[in-house]
Order: structure tokens, then sequence, then C-alpha cells
């Protein structure tokens, strides 16, 4: 996604050493991996969108920030965590006991099917909508804007190829609204 000039200016050994000075920070705990990604990733990034996407009117609930049920769910061991049938009983299970009285919902499918009018709608407003943005932002030399903006026609014009949205997307808008802040500082 970046273009080449901001590779070639980008430090590999200083981001590897960085990474693994992280890595190291989380050795000691029952699930390493687990924890080096709750600790920068999911607190960086996933933990945002509830209060970005529904604290305009809604009340927006965290229950994983209680301190009990992160002491719990941190102290998991990877092994339990890496089988994933192993995994989905767990969580199955915990809801199933919390609330009896809706035991008998079945969960959703893991994967759904993308249908035509509903899957392949979203994946080309989607698309469309990424394609504005790149196309808004100034050349910054942070994006390989051909390269992307390929990408995401091909997204509109291929079925097969709608899931790559869903791969694009988070990198991609906040790639475009980083060119733009860049582009707007300077």
């Amino acid at each position: 996604m970046l273009s080449s000039d901001r590779y070639r200016r980008s430090n590999r050994a200083v981001a590897r050493e960085r990474v693994a000075r992280e890595l190291a920070r989380h050795s000691d705990a029952s699930n390493p991996i687990g924890s080096f990604f709750f600790w920068n990733r999911t607190r960086r990034v996933t933990s945002l969108a509830p209060f970005s996407i529904l604290s305009a009117g809604a009340r927006v609930y965290c229950p994983y920030l209680d301190t009990d049920v992160f002491t719990l769910l941190a102290s998991l061991p990877a092994d339990m965590l890496r089988n994933e049938r192993e995994y989905h009983r767990f969580h199955s299970d915990t809801i199933s006991r919390a609330y009896p009285e809706f035991a008998h919902v079945p969960y959703a499918a893991k994967y759904p099917v993308v249908g035509r009018s509903v899957g392949m709608g979203h994946a080309w407003r989607t698309s469309a909508a990424l394609l504005w943005q790149l196309a808004r932002v100034s050349g910054t030399g942070l994006l390989r804007r051909g390269l992307l903006g390929a990408r995401l026609a091909y997204c509109m014009a291929n079925p097969l190829y709608t899931t790559r949205v869903a791969e694009l997307a988070p990198s991609l808008s906040y790639l475009t609204h980083l060119a733009d802040l860049t582009a707007r500082a300077t």
C-alpha cells in the first residue's frame, strides 16, 4: 500500500527492535501472543470501534473492561485458545451458563455466506467510498494510488474478489486519513 519511497525511508531494523522489545514484555504472560495483541492492536485499534461507531446515540457497554473478567480471560492458557474447537466450546458454555434462558438460540455462522443482494452491494459501496477517499488525498507520496485504485475497481467489478474489500478497508482508510493529515500539516 505504501509508496516505494516510503518503504525506502522506513528503517526495518528499528521496527524489528521495537517489536522484539515489546514481545519480550509479554513473555511471562499465560498467553504471550494474546497479551501482546491485547496491549497493542486491540487496545489501540479494535477497542475504539464501539465508541466511534455507537457513541452518537447509544449507550456503549464494554463488559471486557471489567477487571475480574479481564483477569480471568488474560489467565487462560494459550493452548486452550489455540485449539479452535476448545475455544468455541468455552465461549458457548460460558454464555449458556450465564444466560440459560437463551441457550436454545443458535450462534451465527462463523463465516456467513455473502449473498449478491447484501454482500455485493456492501462491498461495492465500500470500494466506492475508499476510491473516493483515495482520489481526495493530496499527493503526499505515502500511498501507491494507482495500484490501490486498480484493486478497489477490481473489487467492485469481480464478485469473487469482494472479500478483499474487508481486508483492504481498515488499513487503507487509516492511511488515506494519515496522508490527508500529513498534507494539511505541510
